[in-house]
């Protein structure tokens, strides 16, 4: 019996040591000391955590990485190594202390019950994939002492709707918010200059981004499958758009492209649904291949005259009734208006030397085509496939009819030949475009177009120089060869206003005005800042606070701060402004502030709302009405920055 008792015990004690191998383990990770008690793991010690790899180099811990909920970093620690908590399915609460610098590669990958996380101001670095996959991540402030985010950091965080990024990265890297389908906005901070590859790609919940000025390129892939994608605006600093940038942005109705931009890449728009139009400035030279296929509700285009090749562009636009081919295309290729089912006429410019097979396939509705060129083109004839050759007119000079009636396919149309030719042109494409080149016979009517630009106007048509018209859709009888400029200029002009770092203070007066109409523009310093000068392109303009200049350029001023004793100085009565909550969706709380009236400007320095003077010490005012983006509210000498999902 006694020897039963004592085997007994030894059962409990065994029992006893394993309950507590299971509950309290530890041990050392480099420099580092680790310890699981219960459901909480503790980090503790000084110097740099090293980095791990699931599944040839764990970290110690990862065998119990199912019992982890909570992780306590303690001070003193530098760096969070590479995967030290990848796969922490239960991990529900993360503590990193101001003592880490760098947050490693997928370090917090896969967490997926992680709901939030607060990321001290001394890291400087977040690795690639340091936080993708993380679920239940909510929303995200990286710090302004970051200045690295990895690829696909916060990839596949797909519950995330708000993120506030550091005003000191210069790039987002590829993937870094893919698949972040919960995201409904982003504002990108002044200081990036580089968007790589995929990094919004299948954020389907994103209705608006800004791209600041700055920005040169935006890569492959960066918003393609933002369906909810209804606003963007491309900033002048752009010169390239890559391939498959917007492609499946089915809520994109219109973009403006600036003058900066030189080329698109390959299906860059392709799939945008909604876009019903699309103007091409003259500064771009080359566009990708299937650059609106499947647009299916683009009616018209224009693309400006320095493209020399169209290679499938317009594939599948089944409403496009109206686009006309610039003079100096030369190539007109494979598929370019296949299936384009509401094209009813055509231009080919004398510059056009190639047409590949079904560049004009299944246009059934195509009734008219004028061809300047007097030496055929060879085609085959799968150009026209499906095109009612023998119902639809062929326009050609009267001097070339006989080659016209010979060449195949061509000799299939019902030919025309006329008399004389229009020309159009514009004195400055970037103002506006001409339509209406055309053949005639004698006295027939032609019917010219000029069509200003945003911010400009129509002024009148001349002819060798002299003034024939000051209407814009210009009516005469053809008895000449013709060629009519249509002249345009500038009637308001933008001034955009910014400030080299928005914790130092706000910029205001930005909008668009009247040429020579002057502009009045304000710097104001945040407390413990001073303001240093307004710059143009690196130029100093101004040393003023306030600065007035009459408006007759479009212009870009930078207000330069610095830290100092000049700012918003608090005072006994008046202590620092609060905003709250902020972000905010719907009313905004501000305390803290002098009696006087309430401003709030746009990132832009743009003047968007205005609020009678409201008693102290507390209020309430609604922005629901505001796009989503950031904020500077300023009641007197006070400012404060929120920002509105």
């Amino acid at each position: 019996m006694k020897k039963i008792v004592n085997l007994r015990n030894v059962a409990i004690i065994i029992a006893c040591l394993a309950a507590s191998s299971a509950f309290a383990q530890g041990g050392t990770t480099g420099p580092l000391t680790w310890e699981l008690n219960g459901n909480t793991l503790t980090i503790s010690g000084n110097g740099a955590m090293p980095n791990y790899a699931l599944g040839y180099n764990p970290s110690p811990w990862d065998k119990h990485r199912e019992l982890i909920y909570t992780v306590v970093i303690e001070t003193g620690v530098t760096t969070i190594g590479a995967e030290a908590f990848k796969s922490c399915g239960s991990l529900t609460s993360i503590t990193i202390p101001s003592s880490v610098t760098t947050i490693g590669n997928s370090t917090f990958a896969s967490c997926y019950s992680l709901p939030s996380v607060t990321i001290p101001s001394s890291v400087t670095s977040i690795g690639d994939g340091a936080f993708s996959e993380c679920c239940d991540l909510l929303s995200i402030t990286v710090p302004n002492s970051v200045t690295t985010i990895g690829n696909s950091a916060f990839a596949a965080c797909y519950s995330l709707t708000s993120i506030t990024l550091s005003n000191n990265i210069t790039s987002i890297e590829g993937w870094t918010f893919s698949a972040c389908m919960s995201l409904i906005s982003v504002t990108i901070p002044n200081s990036v200059r580089t968007i790589e590859i995929g990094a919004f790609a299948r954020c389907y919940s994103l209705t608006s981004v800004t791209i600041p000025n700055g920005v040169t390129t935006i890569e492959e892939q960066t918003f393609s499958n933002c369906y909810g994608l209804a606003l963007i605006t491309i900033p002048s600093s752009v010169t390239t758009i890559g391939r498959r940038a917007f492609e499946h942005c089915t809520s994109l109705t219109s973009i403006t492209i600036p003058n900066s931009v030189i080329s698109i890449g390959t299906e860059t728009f392709s799939n945008c649904t909604s876009l019903t139009s699309i103007t091409i400035p003259n500064s771009v030279t080359d566009i990708g291949y299937r650059t609106f296929e499947y647009c299916t509700s683009l009616i018209s285009a224009t693309i400006s005259n320095g493209v020399t090749t169209l290679n499938g562009i317009f594939d599948y636009c089944e409403n496009l009734t109206v686009f006309i081919i610039p003079n100096g295309v030369t190539t007109i290729g494979y598929a370019t208006f296949r299936g384009c089912e509401s094209l009813t006429s055509i231009t080919i410019h004398n510059s056009v030397t190639t047409i590949e097979n079904e560049a004009f396939s299944r246009c059934k509705s195509l009734t008219s085509i004028t061809n300047f060129n007097l030496v055929p083109v060879e085609i085959s004839t799968y150009v026209f496939y499906g095109v009612t050759q023998s119902e639809c007119a062929l326009k050609v000079p009267k001097s070339a009819i006989s080659d016209y009636e010979v060449a195949e396919v061509w000799k299939k149309f019902n030919i025309i030949g006329c008399d004389y030719s229009v020309h159009v042109s514009s004195n400055n494409n970037e103002y506006g475009y001409a339509t209406g080149d055309e053949l005639y016979l004698v006295n027939e009517t032609a019917i010219v177009t000029a069509t200003a630009y945003e911010n400009c106007k129509f002024v009148n048509w001349t002819k060798n120089g002299a003034v024939v018209s000051t209407d814009n859709q210009y009516n005469f009888t053809v008895t000449e060869d013709v060629e009519l400029v249509a002249n345009f200029e500038k009637t308001d002009f933008i001034v955009r206003v910014s400030v080299n770092n928005e914790e130092y203070g706000i910029a205001t007066g930005g909008g668009t005005y009247e040429a020579n109409e002057t502009a009045i523009v304000t710097a104001t310093a945040n407390n413990g800042y001073k303001f240093v000068n307004w710059t143009k392109n690196g130029t100093v303009v101004s040393t003023n606070k306030e600065y007035s200049f009459p408006v007759i350029e479009d212009i870009e001023l930078v207000a330069n701060f610095e830290k100092g004793d000049v700012g918003i100085e608090e005072t006994d009565n008046y202590p620092s402004l609060r905003v709250y909550p902020n972000p905010v969706n719907y009313e905004l709380k501000i305390t803290n502030y002098e009696n006087g009236a309430i401003e709030i400007y746009n990132i832009m320095g743009q003047h968007v709302m205005s609020s009678a003077s409201l008693p102290f010490p507390e209020t309430t005012i609604d922005v629901s009405h505001l796009p989503s983006g950031i904020y500077f509210l300023k009641i007197g000498e006070k400012t404060a920055k929120f920002v509105k999902e």
